[in-house]
């Protein structure tokens, strides 16, 4: 895994994100997600790395994040992909390239992309047709952004509070999006 080529530095988010080879599932049963959700987890929070939004997919995964303090993110990285993909070779008796490169991230420079990356990452299963509503996919916090007195970290709480209001403006929000994201892909279709 090499470094990014844009500086991961704190105080900033990022949209951290990367896809099976060849779009091959990365996650192939429950315990799969819930084994890279705590290592995830784990690995984040022991490197000052908050997690303010994350989806896991069948064939990829998600992640917004806030660099709370100086961090070698690339190390930290590496070591949640080497865990995983060493974990998935034993359990499944496979080898090589389990995700088709490094990991990819994009500054999240402004308020306008927070808040549509926000959108993006929790709407996943429900543009890939997995779920109905987001809140039902297990494998992502979007439940948790969505219940009043649900568990979300300090930086997500206030997020959620400063920018929806609460969780009933971020479920409309979500539903919007959603139909913006429809209209768009319509027309988008109709132009063909």
């Amino acid at each position: 895994m090499t470094t990014r080529s844009i500086p991961i530095v704190p105080g900033e988010y990022y949209h951290i994100y990367n896809r099976g080879n060849n779009k091959q599932q990365i996650f192939r049963k429950n315990g799969d997600y819930r084994f890279f959700q705590g290592k995830m987890t784990e690995k984040f929070t022991e490197h000052g790395v908050g997690i303010v939004a994350y989806c896991l997919m069948p064939t990829h995964f998600h992640a917004l994040v806030h660099i709370l303090r100086e961090v070698d993110f690339a190390n930290v990285m590496r070591s949640l992909s080497c865990t995983y993909v060493k974990s998935f070779h034993k359990w499944y008796g496979t080898s090589g390239h389990l995700c088709g490169g490094d990991y990819q991230a994009k500054h999240v420079v402004d308020g306008g992309y927070l808040v549509n990356v926000l959108g993006y990452i929790h709407l996943n299963p429900v543009l890939a047709g997995i779920v109905g509503d987001p809140w039902e996919w297990e494998f992502s916090d979007c439940r948790n952004w969505c219940t009043r007195g649900a568990t979300l970290s300090y930086a997500s709480r206030d997020l959620r509070q400063s920018v929806f209001g609460g969780p009933e403006r971020y479920r409309r929000y979500l539903a919007e999006y959603l139909l913006r994201k429809s209209e768009f892909m319509a027309m988008d279709g109709s132009l063909r």
